[in-house]
C-alpha cells in the first residue's frame, strides 16, 4: 500500500514539475517570435496571401474576418500558441473565422484538399502577457455542419465548444480552461490538458477519453458508450450513462459518478491505496459483468452510485 501512495504522491510531484519546467521554457521561448506566417485576406476577389517577412508588419489587429466555402471542408485543424478559441454552430452560410487582438502575420487559415487549418503561432513571453490573455479566434459553423474529424490544440488559454457534431474530436490544452456543451460524435471524444479546469455538458460519443494532469473535470448529463478518465491532481464528477466499459484512475482527488442503469450489470477491478472505492455505499467485490469497472485511486475518496434513469 504504501508503495502505492508513493507512486502517485511522485507522480503528482513530477506533474507539477513538468508544469513548471513548460511554464518558465513558454516565458523565454524567444525562438518562435521568429516565425512568420502568410497573411490570408478573403473578399469578393478570392483569397490573397501575402508571404512578406518585413517584422515591421508586426502589428496588432483589434478585430478582423473572413469566411472559407463550406463545401469542401470535411475535417478541421486549429492549432494556436495561446488565446481564447470559440467554436460553435450557428445560423451562418459559410465558415466565419473572426479574430481580436491578434499579430495579423501571425495568423493564417487555409482549406488543404479536406482539411481548414488554423494557425496562430505568434510564441509567448511573460513582457507580451496582458495582449496574449486577450487574443481571441471565434469559428461559426453552418448549423447543419458535420465534419469527419475535429483536431483542437491550444498552447494556453481558454476553449469552448458549442453545438458541435463530428466522427471524433481531439482537444489538446496546456493550460486553460476547457468546456464541452451540446456535442454529438459517433465515435471517440479524447480531450487531454495540463492544468485547467474541464466541463462537459450534454454530450453524447462512442468513447469519451479524459487525460487531466491538474484541475477538477465535470461532466453531466453524459452519454458514452466507453470511458477512460484519468486525473493526476484534482476532482472528477461524472453524471449520465456508461454503456460500456469505463476506467477509472485517480491520482489524488475525490471521485463523485452517478452512474444511470443497473449495478448488477457491471463487474469491479478495484485497486486502492489509502483512498477507499464505494458503489452504492458499499466496498465492491471484484468480478466480471456485463460490463467492466476498472478503478484504480491512490489518495482520495471513490464514489460511484447507479440510480434509474430520471431519478
Amino acid at each position: 500500500m504504501r508503495k502505492g501512495v508513493l507512486k502517485y504522491v511522485i507522480g503528482g510531484s513530477t506533474v507539477l514539475l513538468g508544469i513548471i519546467l513548460v511554464t518558465v521554457a513558454v516565458c523565454i521561448d524567444g525562438w518562435k517570435l521568429f516565425a512568420h506566417f502568410p497573411t490570408v485576406q478573403v473578399d469578393s476577389g478570392g483569397v490573397h496571401v501575402d508571404y512578406g517577412d518585413d517584422r515591421n508588419n508586426d502589428y496588432t489587429v483589434n478585430e478582423s474576418g473572413g469566411t472559407v466555402m463550406e463545401g469542401e471542408v470535411k475535417n478541421i485543424n486549429i492549432d494556436i500558441d495561446y488565446g481564447t478559441i470559440n467554436i460553435k454552430r450557428d445560423d451562418v452560410d459559410q465558415i466565419d473565422i473572426h479574430t481580436k487582438n491578434i499579430i495579423e502575420s501571425k495568423f493564417r487559415y487555409e482549406v488543404k484538399g479536406d482539411t481548414l487549418y488554423v494557425k496562430y503561432k505568434r510564441g509567448f513571453t511573460m513582457f507580451s502577457f496582458g495582449n496574449n490573455s486577450r487574443t481571441e479566434i471565434n469559428i461559426t459553423f453552418p448549423q447543419n455542419a458535420e465534419y469527419d474529424n475535429i483536431f483542437v490544440q491550444n498552447g494556453a488559454g481558454a476553449m469552448y465548444l458549442y453545438d458541435l457534431k463530428a466522427d471524433g474530436f481531439e482537444i489538446e490544452n496546456g493550460a486553460g480552461e476547457m468546456k464541452m456543451e451540446n456535442v454529438v460524435s459517433e465515435g471517440k471524444i479524447r480531450m487531454n490538458t495540463g492544468a485547467g479546469a474541464i466541463k462537459l455538458d450534454n454530450v453524447s460519443c462512442g468513447e469519451l477519453r479524459i487525460d487531466s494532469g491538474v484541475g477538477e473535470v465535470n461532466a453531466s448529463d453524459m452519454v458514452c458508450n466507453e470511458l477512460t478518465a484519468h486525473s493526476g491532481i484534482g476532482a472528477f464528477t461524472y453524471k449520465g450513462e456508461i454503456n460500456g466499459d469505463a476506467d477509472i484512475d485517480n491520482g489524488c482527488g475525490e471521485v463523485k459518478m452517478t452512474v444511470y442503469g443497473k449495478s448488477s450489470d457491471y463487474g469491479f477491478d478495484v485497486d486502492s491505496g489509502i483512498g477507499q472505492v464505494r458503489v452504492n455505499g458499499n466496498t465492491p467485490v471484484n468480478g466480471s459483468g456485463k460490463y467492466n469497472f476498472k478503478v484504480k485511486t491512490g489518495v482520495g475518496e471513490v464514489r460511484i452510485d447507479f440510480k434509474d434513469k430520471g431519478e
